[in-house]
């Protein structure tokens, strides 16, 4: 009963505010990402810009390190105009319920049209305060990962990093169960930003013009690395290239054409 309550409470309170007025955020995130089978290390930072329609998130270059993780719990403002980045920025769409996204093939930046997610969120009763915001925990199985996100409904924004939306507030903390991929947000700001208001297919300069489905990316992609190794075994027939099986890692370990 007291989760229902609960549950109820957020979506009037998402509805009451998101429908009267205007939010406009820009959220700084560290990410923790953890290649178990390589026993290797990464972290990395990104931005969310986001208002009560869409949400633009920017991921910036990180650090790699092995066989010694980063601490999760260094929460130190991080100055990300000083990080590379590599034109990565992924666009959520709550309005038109789209999510569109840039992606590296080979040498060249395309743009892709992911299938926008329905996420099936599991509100708990569980609260805990980050950054000075009372955040509720909730749970979700996507593509391969379970994870569980912290959302305050002191911001009744839909977003949070990544491909994480649909829940009435702002996620500002995220990780899967097995403790390999995390989201934390460092700082938070409330002021507009210009992204929001571009054409996203233009930020990136591709070959596309028009995006092509992430399957179709996926299958296009592995076909020119495939290639790639022919060819490097045709100009070195000498060398055996190494017939390794490489499980599948990163955030996606599951696509909903593979069930």
């Amino acid at each position: 009963m007291k989760i229902l309550l609960i549950t109820a409470l957020c979506i009037s309170s998402f509805f009451c505010f998101s429908q009267s007025k205007k939010i406009n955020v820009e959220v700084g995130y560290v990410e923790f990402i953890n290649v178990t089978f390589l026993n290797t290390y990464g972290r990395s930072y990104s931005t969310l810009f986001a208002d009560n329609t869409s949400s633009i998130y920017k991921i910036y270059g990180g650090e790699v390190s092995e066989g010694q993780s980063f601490d999760k719990n260094d929460s130190r403002f991080v100055d990300t105009s000083k990080k590379n980045f590599y034109n990565d920025y992924i666009k959520t769409d709550l309005l038109n319920k789209k999510l569109l996204f840039f992606e590296l093939m080979v040498s060249n930046e395309v743009l892709v049209e992911d299938i926008y997610p329905d996420l099936r969120w599991t509100i708990t009763e569980e609260q805990k305060v980050i950054a000075d915001y009372t955040c509720v925990k909730a749970t979700v199985s996507y593509r391969g990962r379970d994870w569980t996100a912290w959302f305050t409904p002191e911001i009744p924004l839909a977003v949070g990093p990544w491909k994480l939306h649909g829940l009435p507030g702002l996620i500002l903390e995220a990780y899967d169960a097995t403790g390999e991929c995390t989201y934390k947000a460092i700082n938070i700001a409330f002021k507009d930003n210009s992204i929001l208001h571009s054409d996203f297919t233009k930020l990136v300069k591709t070959k596309n013009k028009k995006p092509i489905t992430y399957r179709q990316f996926l299958e296009d992609r592995r076909e020119a690395l495939e290639n790639i190794t022919k060819k490097t075994d045709m100009d070195s027939p000498n060398v055996m290239s190494a017939d390794v099986k490489i499980p599948r890692f990163g955030l996606e370990l599951k696509y909903e054409w593979e069930q």
